[in-house]
């Protein structure tokens, strides 16, 4: 009998084990295709914006949109993903939940040079990363085409 359990138990433990890995699969793979989806709501604005302006201004609506999207998307990889981990807590700069933000945390993994520049390219290790990087950009290009 106690050898059943012991069995069970172990089956259990691996059961557990296999779903989480299911789990974090389904979302990283839900992540990575709507980054494309967002890409196109920009071919969308871009769209929207040249229709609706007159002929003349056409091709300047689209320039502006395009380079919005580009001086974007260099931007947030410069200074964004830094910002989004320093200062969770507000202009403090102090340690959010778990520490695992504050300027501290955002020097060591969020800059692209030096040390931390491991952090900024691809990742096997930690797929995540490149995951919500890649939406949070996409979300400033976002802001970036509605408000230009």
């Amino acid at each position: 009998m106690e050898e059943q359990i012991a069995l069970l138990t172990a089956n259990l433990e691996a059961v557990k084990q296999s779903a989480q890995i299911t789990n974090t699969m389904f979302a990283e793979t839900y992540y990575f295709l709507s980054i494309p989806l967002m890409m196109i709501i920009h071919a969308g604005f871009l769209a929207y914006e040249m229709g609706a302006t007159r002929l003349k201004n056409t091709l300047s609506s689209g320039i502006k949109n395009l380079l919005a999207f580009a001086f974007t998307i260099i931007t947030f990889y410069f200074f964004g993903w830094w910002f989004y981990w320093a200062l969770p807590t507000g202009f403090t700069g102090s340690e959010g939940y778990m520490a695992i933000s504050g300027i501290e945390y955002a020097n060591a993994i969020a800059l692209p040079w030096g040390e931390s520049a491991q952090y900024m390219g691809p990742n096997i290790a930690d797929n995540a990363s490149g995951v919500f990087w890649g939406a949070f950009a996409l979300f400033a290009a976002t802001t970036a085409s509605i408000m230009s």
